[in-house]
């Protein structure tokens, strides 16, 4: 039973360990996801707005 707490202990210290190097990545490339979609957001009401002229 310990080594199974052991496992797990060493799986969460990697996922920290993880978190902390590919964290920024991470956000930044969800950041430039979320920049893109709301432009083309932005775009795509600007078009209806005219279309609807």
């Amino acid at each position: 039973m310990t080594e199974y707490i052991i496992i797990v202990a060493i799986i969460a210290i990697a996922a920290v360990a993880a978190f902390k190097v590919f964290g920024g990545k991470v956000k930044d490339g969800i950041k430039a996801s979320g920049d893109v979609l709301e432009q083309t957001v932005n775009e795509g009401k600007k078009s209806a707005e005219e279309g609807s002229d």
